[in-house]
């Protein structure tokens, strides 16, 4: 999808944080339903997914020290939850990152 260059190390844990206080109420204001969400952080990544009725996770951040690199599933890029989630995912990662710290922005290569 797209990846931030930034002029400062990115937390992955911090990150982690902020997505499980924030996206799972965003979201659910966005949709008007409440959905489970599990935000995992595994390693140098974070990935969100919404176990029903999907099988796999919907998006996907790897953190590479300034670099954060956004990613969908392939499998649900016209799904209205991911839509939905897209939109809430990259205000609340903009907020993270901070606008005045985001060098460029390109798309993702995969």
């Amino acid at each position: 999808m797209k990846t931030y260059q930034t002029n400062k190390t990115q937390s992955v844990h911090d990150l982690t944080i902020k997505l499980q206080d924030e996206l799972p109420l965003k979201f659910d204001g966005k949709i008007n339903a409440l959905a489970q969400m599990n935000i995992l952080e595994k390693g140098n990544s974070i990935e969100i997914w919404l176990p029903a009725p999907y099988e796999e996770y919907l998006y996907k951040i790897d953190i590479h020290g300034s670099n954060v690199n956004i990613s969908k599933s392939e499998h649900y890029t016209d799904d209205v939850n991911s839509l939905a989630m897209e939109d809430v995912l990259m205000g609340t990662i903009i907020d993270f990152i901070g606008r005045e710290n985001i060098e460029f922005i390109a798309p993702s290569v995969k």
